[in-house]
């Protein structure tokens, strides 16, 4: 599933010409089949839902991209299932000093 939905990531041309990401070739007709969609730019996004900076970009899905967000918050959803819990863990409290 993560792999089918990374073909959705916009990779920037220097992450593929230093061969740190794949280049799926998609036509963008085919786009269209993808329920995801991450942009990439090497400025801050703005209004973004999520985003994170790595290799001097920054990776982003935009606000407005309901399918997107859908798709990301399944995905959290399934990891959390399948995440092992520790049995009888205890919640942290956080409490501030001075």
């Amino acid at each position: 599933m993560i792999s089918f939905l990374a073909k959705g990531v916009q990779v920037p041309t220097d992450h593929l010409a230093d061969g740190r990401a794949i280049d799926y070739q998609i036509p963008t007709s085919d786009r269209d089949l993808i329920p995801f969609r991450m942009i990439s730019s090497k400025q801050p996004p703005e209004n973004a839902f999520a985003s994170v900076k790595y290799g001097g970009h920054w990776f982003y899905i935009k606000n407005n991209d309901i399918e997107s967000k859908r798709s990301l918050g399944l995905v959290i959803a399934i990891f959390r299932i399948l995440a092992p819990s520790t049995a009888g863990a205890a919640p942290i409290l956080t409490l501030p000093s001075g």
